[in-house]
């Protein structure tokens, strides 16, 4: 299983992405975060959810790999939509809070945007949605969940600002 599922007392439930090294995202682990999103959702004996990473990641995005296999749904088969975990995070109806243990970039950016809170390690790690800089689009549920936690101007900041260096820092 690559979210791993524990249950502290008071009603929290932590939810550890599971994929080594860098838990990344492929089918199984959004498959795997909704399905946990959603039994969270439906277990009254749980209050609120954490959500936090094995290892030195939180998320190190989309797997890359998948790029070869040409997936048809979304970028590289995660497109945010109501079938993906980070869109059941996103609705899950109880508070979450993303545990940022470690770096955090583009679909692991996501994720975390998707929870009420962030809480980030006090180490050297990234938190970034570099899917403009390197060439990627941006997928729309991406966007929706990234615009609702930051707002337009500042997601447009951050989303550009590796690839278009001093320009970021003007909102058009």
């Amino acid at each position: 299983m690559s979210v791993e599922q524990r249950d502290l007392e008071g009603g929290v439930r932590i939810l550890t992405l599971h994929n080594p090294p860098a838990n990344v995202f492929n089918q199984a682990l959004r498959e795997d975060l909704r399905t946990a999103c959603e039994a969270a959702a439906a277990d009254n004996q749980v209050r609120a959810v954490i959500v936090t990473g094995s290892g030195r990641f939180f998320s190190g995005g989309l797997d890359l790999n998948a790029v070869g296999a040409g997936s048809p749904d979304g970028v590289f088969g995660m497109d945010f939509g109501r079938n993906d975990g980070a869109f059941a995070l996103w609705t899950l109806p109880k508070p979450t809070i993303a545990m940022v243990n470690g770096h955090a970039v583009a679909g692991g950016g996501i994720v975390c945007l998707a929870c009420d809170l962030r809480i980030a390690a006090r180490t050297q790690l990234k938190i970034g949605l570099n899917e403009v800089a390197i060439g990627l689009s941006f997928p729309t549920g991406a966007y929706e969940i990234a615009a609702a936690a930051l707002g337009v101007p500042a997601l447009r900041r951050v989303s550009v600002r590796r690839r278009y260096g001093a320009a970021a820092r003007h909102d058009r």
